[in-house]
């Protein structure tokens, strides 16, 4: 068991979580991937038909780095590590996934994390970007990106901006809840 804990939190990992990581690591999986929830975990959803429809939330692709994969691309965007990656002028991308992750997650709504192409790239990207549709990023001719209310320069106080970014992502929850 790996425990967590710092400033009064308390958190235990299972070694499986851990050990199934490495192994899916290390064997360098590229390609594009999404994170999606089912439109039937949704505040108000009723309708049958759309039930087991997906919500994209995020749409990514791996670079051709060495050692890069698919994995650690889930595991960048689930833990959301850093904060800023711009000296402190922006929230990165990965925190701003991370937060939507923990925003859903919180609400009971479950997340999938899944790769959609083995295929890596921008075009890939693009591509898969305007079938899905994801609800946190923007998808043009030439890039997909974050929303650029999600990719908010940070204030004086970070909280506040932080709380900004949660009123966002409650804006997009009911946004999708109606349709």
């Amino acid at each position: 068991m790996i425990q967590y804990e710092v400033n009064g939190a308390q958190i235990a990992l299972d070694p499986t979580f851990l050990h199934e990581i490495k192994r899916q690591q290390i064997r360098g999986a590229k390609g594009c991937y999404g994170w999606y929830i089912l439109r039937s975990q949704l505040p108000s959803s009723t309708d049958r038909v759309a039930q087991s429809e997906r919500v994209y939330l995020y749409v990514g692709t791996v670079t051709d780095a060495p050692m890069t994969s698919v994995t650690s691309r889930f595991l960048a965007e689930l833990s959301g590590a850093q904060v800023t990656t711009d000296k402190g002028r922006s929230f990165d991308t990965d925190f701003v996934v991370s937060s939507a992750l923990a925003f859903f997650t919180q609400r009971g709504i479950n997340i999938t994390f899944e790769i959609l192409s083995e295929v890596n790239g921008r075009q890939e990207e693009i591509k898969i970007a305007r079938e899905r549709r994801p609800i946190l990023q923007r998808v043009t001719d030439k890039s997909v990106q974050l929303l650029p209310e999600l990719k908010r320069k940070i204030g004086h106080d970070p909280a506040d901006s932080f709380e900004a970014i949660t009123i966002q992502l409650q804006r997009l929850l009911d946004n999708a809840t109606a349709g």
